[in-house]
């Protein structure tokens, strides 16, 4: 697998992750959710958030000599619970990738689309996931050709926690020359995915769980799985003080465009290594009581590989009944 593969333009594919409080000793961080108007009064709930998908292009003509731009993307997260104490989280990404090299353009279709189901009696135990990954990745090069400007990017993970430790299979899906589909088992790893001092946690509840970590906690460290590298990688996560911003979304209950301010703290996510490569930034609604606005994700930023640009998600629809 080419390198440059790994780093597909919409979507960190890893596979496990740990939670644990930064220091010299092994400590979980505390996991509320806080998606609940009041956290600690466990109800059932069917949330589905909608984001409009921006580019930001800073593509440096003296490194390649295409044009990339992005256009048409949407992200929506839907949030259900199955019982009091488990829930199923799935989301769905996609965005229309355009390639252009002299008077040549093509279009291509991005897309991923994850589901997590986890138990939240204990922390946020993830019992299964999956994700499947469409991508025409930039390459950072001189091309001669249109088709040179990317590379195409098919895999299906699944990752089980229910056995005494974690399996994590990935297919290439990548469909056969004549269109047919197809599908090709890569690797089958287990790894231990429970257990010890700290609480794992699903790549795909990555971004859900940084609306359960209290506005008290300033930072945190995370241990991934990584299924593509065969090795465990450290994320560092640190949190801004709080700001307000003024938020328009449409409320799909009341029917109405809701503008107000909210109060939110910027989360950033970082690896922890010598070679950390970019940050991602997300913005989260700060923790109220009650709890209004459910720490919810208002913003998202997240670097293309090669400081081609930055996908913008910016939050346009809440669709959310709790009972």
């Amino acid at each position: 697998m080419k390198a440059k593969k790994l780093f597909a333009a919409i979507a960190l594919t890893l596979a496990a992750t740990t939670l644990a409080a930064c220091g010299d000793k092994d400590q979980t961080i505390e996991i509320n959710t806080y998606w609940h108007a009041e956290w600690n009064v466990p109800t059932l709930i069917d949330e589905t958030l909608e984001y409009d998908v921006t580019f930001d292009s800073t593509v440096d003509d003296s490194t390649v000599n295409y044009e990339l731009d992005y256009k048409d993307g949407t992200y929506t997260t839907h949030l259900v619970s199955n019982s009091l104490y488990e829930y199923t989280y799935t989301t769905s990404f996609s965005i229309t990738a355009i390639y252009t090299y002299k008077d040549a353009t093509v279009e291509k279709q991005d897309s991923v689309e994850t589901k997590v189901t986890f138990s939240t009696e204990n922390g946020m135990r993830p019992i299964k996931s999956e994700k499947t990954i469409v991508s025409h990745s930039p390459v950072n090069d001189q091309i001669s050709r249109v088709n040179q400007a990317y590379d195409a990017f098919y895999r299906r993970i699944e990752t089980d926690y229910t056995g005494s430790k974690a399996v994590c299979k990935i297919w290439d899906t990548e469909p056969n020359k004549d269109g047919t589909p197809n599908e090709e088992l890569l690797s089958e790893e287990t790894f231990k995915g429970k257990s010890g001092r700290y609480s794992y946690l699903d790549n795909e509840q990555l971004l859900l769980a940084l609306r359960c970590i209290s506005k008290s906690e300033d930072s945190a460290k995370v241990k991934v799985y990584s299924p593509f590298m065969d090795s465990t990688q450290k994320i560092k996560l640190s949190f801004s003080d709080t700001d307000d911003m003024d938020v328009t979304y449409f409320d799909v209950v009341a029917n109405a465009e809701v503008t107000k301010p909210i109060t939110y703290r910027t989360a950033k996510i970082k690896l922890s290594s010598s070679n950390p490569g970019a940050t991602q930034k997300a913005w989260i609604a700060a923790q109220e009581n009650p709890n209004v606005n459910r720490n919810v994700m208002l913003k998202l930023e997240t670097p293309l590989a090669y400081n081609l640009g930055t996908l913008v998600y910016t939050l346009s629809s809440i669709n959310r009944v709790e009972k």
